[in-house]
């Protein structure tokens, strides 16, 4: 306390002031230590020498972010649970006008560093696996800590400008990174296509947002989020007299930051950079760019909402975006036979299904949107650390595309497996599985509203997503077909209803199934460092989305108190 009261800045942006530290360190090193690892290493091929080297960096940003771990749970912590006023009045006095650092900021950064220094380990997995030159020795770990560093002020910026600045740093890591070749990658062909598609949507969101934000200028005299907030309620004649620009400015913002999100009717270019992408890359834009995004929408959406004469229009938008994600995602994942594609739009109707439950405004639509969205990125988390053992453990050098293709990997691993079928069953919803429960907290809120249309349409769409979801474990389990690319619509939609039975009669009595259950127990590989503490971590995680059940009051506190920040708070 004694220095946060004679230092407050520094205090406060002591976890950001470390990372900010490794970026030049780490370009640094490659002058410090090359010829030295040289000289001690005579014996080695310049291909070893430059993996140590990468390792060495590799290691250097995980030490470092498991330093900002612990800054923010024994400092950053306790100064955040202190009083409001008390922490707001020292900031203040310190000329701390454009961040904040309340319980709601600390939780997400905290939230979003362990998950990159997750990504970090599963980086050095990748590459422990591998036998190819290491094109990249610095550029990786200095892209994942840059974009980390940039995501957490802009987590807890409260500048309009200061936010659009930041998330064009985030935007220029991440194309950087989809356009690097990856090591799956024989040409340069697919990252760069992808790249430049999310370089155009990002320059057309951009442009978007500033054109609001300078209206919001021109409207208050400020781009602070609180100055906003705050003005209509001192002058509400204000927001009576510029209702329509109002209206238009509020409209701008939130469909050019949706288009970020990549929600419908906007959602095209995202299957398109998951696709491209290499797998590693797609981890890395699911992972830590989509949960920033989407936590920090609930924090603009809680704060313009306070603004009188267009929070209907924000709510009928969202409400809007929300079903046809869901219709689209539902119906696009519905007949695609690559596995990028289908988490793509499988995506997309999870984020129509928090779109819907935050649109109502109230202490229960938030609890709901970060209920759903927790549950989400956990099992993102592992779904793509699957994809990622599989592609590693396989012989070829190719890409992983099709989802056929994952019949060859987890044939010979009971473990693989069961982290498929974990999986699969969360992201539809079946309980006890987690996704159930995120499921459950959606429909219920809108029953509670007596929206019964909506529920309708919803209960329709997850029907169709479960049997969509079952399609996926039937293709990758069964089928042996090389491709699958011209399947009927007409008969993929008249099934429908007709081949889930089936479907889970195939996938619990085949004999060749319970045949491979049987001799998968008795398969075992070696594993090295890496790989135990990646699939202890995995375990983990499943067992979580598993026995969720005995989690769930733990959980419930969590959310609920997150909830309540947002309301009292924002």
């Amino acid at each position: 306390m004694f220095f946060f009261i004679h230092f407050p800045l520094i205090t406060s942006f002591l976890s950001e002031a470390l990372l900010f530290c490794f970026l030049p360190l780490s370009l640094s090193l490659p002058f410090l230590f090359t010829s030295q690892l040289r000289d001690r290493t005579p014996h080695y091929s310049d291909l070893t020498v430059r993996k140590k080297y990468f390792f060495l960096i590799l290691r250097l940003a995980q030490i470092f972010v498991i330093i900002c771990l612990g800054v923010d749970l024994f400092i950053a912590y306790p100064l955040s649970s202190t009083s409001e006023s008390l922490f707001n009045i020292i900031l203040l006095h310190a000329g701390n006008f454009f961040f904040r650092h309340d319980l709601f900021v600390w939780f997400i950064n905290f939230f979003l560093t362990s998950i990159a220094l997750y990504y970090l380990y599963l980086v050095a997995f990748v590459f422990s696996k591998t036998t190819s030159n290491v094109s990249y020795l610095v550029e990786l770990p200095f892209l994942i800590i840059c974009t980390l560093l940039a995501l957490r002020l802009f987590i807890a910026t409260n500048d309009l400008t200061l936010m659009i600045i930041l998330l064009e740093i985030t935007a220029f890591c991440s194309v950087i990174y989809i356009g690097m070749q990856s090591l799956s990658s024989p040409t340069f062909s697919l990252p760069i296509e992808a790249a430049i598609k999310y370089f155009i949507i990002n320059a057309v969101a951009v442009a978007l947002l500033l054109f609001a934000v300078s209206c919001y200028f021109y409207f208050t005299g400020s781009t602070n989020l609180i100055d906003i907030s705050t003005f209509f309620y001192r002058y509400p004649h204000m927001s009576i007299f510029f209702a329509e620009q109002l209206i238009l400015v509020q409209f701008i913002f939130f469909f050019a930051y949706l288009i970020k999100l990549g929600a419908s009717p906007m959602h095209q270019w995202v299957p398109d950079v998951y696709e491209g992408a290499e797998t590693l890359v797609t981890t890395f834009l699911v992972l830590l760019l989509s949960p920033a995004l989407v936590f920090k929408f609930l924090m603009f959406f809680k704060v313009f909402m306070n603004i009188p004469t267009t929070g209907s229009l924000v709510a009928g938008l969202l409400a809007g975006c929300g079903l046809l994600s869901i219709i689209f995602g539902t119906l696009g994942a519905f007949y695609q036979t690559r596995i990028k594609r289908f988490i793509a739009y499988a995506g997309l109707t999870h984020l129509g299904f928090m779109l819907l439950g935050v649109c109502f405004n109230n202490f229960l639509g938030y609890y709901t949107f970060l209920f759903y969205l927790i549950i989400y990125v956990i099992t993102n988390m592992c779904f793509f650390t699957f994809l990622i053992v599989c592609q590693q453990y396989s012989d070829s050098s190719g890409r992983l595309v099709f989802i056929n293709q994952l019949k060859f990997y987890i044939q010979n691993s009971l473990f693989l497996l069961l982290c498929l079928l974990i999986c699969v069953f969360s992201f539809a919803g079946i309980p006890p599985f987690a996704g159930f429960f995120a499921k459950f907290f959606v429909l219920a809120l809108i029953i509670q509203h007596k929206h019964y249309i909506i529920f309708f349409i919803l209960l329709a769409a997850i029907l169709i997503g479960t049997f969509m979801y079952l399609r996926f474990l039937k293709i990758s389990l069964f089928e042996t077909d090389p491709i699958l690319e011209h399947t009927p619509w007409r008969y993929t939609l008249k099934t429908v209803f007709f081949a889930i039975p089936t479907t889970l009669v195939a996938v619990f009595t085949d004999y060749s199934f319970r045949g491979k259950l049987q001799t998968m127990l008795y398969k075992k590989k070696i594993m090295n460092g890496w790989q135990t503490w990646l699939l202890s971590s995995l375990s983990g995680l499943l067992s979580f989305l598993t026995l969720f059940i005995f989690f769930f009051a733990v959980y419930n506190l969590l959310v609920f108190d997150l909830s309540l920040i947002i309301v009292t708070v924002y």
